[in-house]
């Protein structure tokens, strides 16, 4: 008996300093960082998304001086990372549908 609880204590002696080196990290450091995000933006008839919530057009990121401010509710399989698939409403407050497609910075709020 003796023995196992010398094993077990010069264990935990061997892993002590493993523990003390690890580097603390503060509530700050961990976060992430609040970045702006650039890519293209197009619009979609919006409807039931992949969250199963069902979204209309005339739901509510800056183009030639304009902004709107829009919830993000389903994921765009075709875009690529920092794109975004807006409704045709948002879209339309940046820029006329026309377009299609148009280049944008984005953060998240």
């Amino acid at each position: 008996m003796q023995f196992q609880i010398a094993s077990f204590v010069a264990t935990i002696l061997a892993f002590t300093p493993l523990i003390a080196a690890a580097p603390a990290v503060s509530p700050n450091e961990s976060e992430l960082a609040r970045r702006a995000n650039a890519g293209d933006l197009t619009y979609y008839d919006v409807g039931l998304g992949a969250c199963g919530w069902t979204n209309s057009d005339s739901e509510m990121v800056s183009y030639g001086g304009k902004s709107v401010v829009v919830k993000v509710v389903d994921k765009c399989m075709g875009c690529k990372t920092d794109d975004l698939d807006l409704s045709p409403a948002a879209f339309t407050a940046l820029a006329p549908e026309s377009l299609g497609r148009i280049k944008g910075t984005w953060v998240w709020a």
